[in-house]
């Protein structure tokens, strides 16, 4: 089977441990997709407080009008959330997902 997936993509968990078999998983599926941790903050359609994870392939790592796009797709609310930890990923490309390079 395959399957077909837009780059980047964003998800929300509940815990942040929830990015380790997040990170396993996409790993399995393919060695080139990377994940990393990017925000916390409340989904647009309320809830508490989740955490905002992206998925991208190594060596194309995101832009932040990507970044932004993506976070809006899967529900950010910039509203009321500000992004702190994404601005680590468009200033330092010295470590991505769980490797450095």
């Amino acid at each position: 089977m395959h399957a077909q997936v837009e780059l980047p993509k964003a998800f929300s968990v509940r815990d942040e441990h929830e990015f380790y078999p997040i990170q396993h998983l996409m790993a399995r599926l393919n060695p080139k997709l990377m994940v990393k941790q990017m925000a916390t903050g409340k989904h647009v359609h309320g809830g508490g407080t989740v955490f905002w994870g992206l998925v991208f392939q190594e060596g194309k790592t995101p832009d932040k009008a990507q970044v932004e796009s993506a976070l809006r797709e899967a529900g950010f609310d910039f509203a009321h959330n500000v992004l702190t930890q994404a601005a680590f990923m468009w200033s330092d490309h010295s470590v991505v997902g769980d490797r450095e390079k």
